[in-house]
């Protein structure tokens, strides 16, 4: 057996001992992380350019389906592009990966009415209260969906309890 043998035949048999596992970051090309990737989505939708933030969630999404916030965020951005089917698709796959967060449906619930179905975005947001009576956005937001419909003890009802919530968060801060 040559040298080269058997030096290749010892390291098979004692592989080398490495560090200890670290924190694992996927990347996607030289030097771009799902971090990076997501803070370039994100400056990006702040910017107006959500056409670009979604090529950014898009491509997140692309090595791990799996992240919720990218769901979320493409979904935000195509609401802003009034392309509210496919930011329904986004909430959607936000909501079977975590169907606890209020957030999610609220977000659901506020492209359905701009969809004009009211509704529909009733029903989302009473939903998110149930799971969290205190998520004021979902309070908000259906108190102005009741409004829109002439639902107005029902808006003031709405109204009622934001103001609560807010004053309870005055006092804990």
């Amino acid at each position: 057996m040559g040298l080269l043998a058997q030096i290749t035949g010892t390291v098979r048999k004692h592989p080398i001992r490495s560090r200890p596992p670290q924190k694992k970051i996927e990347t996607v090309s030289t030097g771009t992380t799902l971090e990076n990737l997501n803070g370039e989505a994100t400056a990006h939708a702040r910017a107006g350019r959500y056409g670009e933030a979604i090529r950014c969630y898009d491509r997140i999404l692309a090595i791990d389906p799996n992240q919720v916030r990218a769901w979320i965020n493409k979904g935000n951005c195509l609401c802003n592009l009034r392309r509210y089917d496919e930011a329904l698709g986004c909430y959607d796959l936000a909501i079977a990966l975590q169907p606890r967060d209020p957030l999610f449906r609220t977000n659901r619930g506020i492209a359905l009415e701009r969809m004009g179905r009211a509704r529909e975005a009733i029903r989302c947001f009473t939903e998110a209260i149930e799971l969290d009576p205190g998520c004021i956005e979902a309070w908000k937001a259906r108190g102005r969906t009741c409004q829109r419909m002439g639902m107005v003890a029902e808006a003031r009802v709405c109204e009622r309890q934001v103001q609560a919530l807010e004053q309870q968060a005055a006092i804990e801060t």
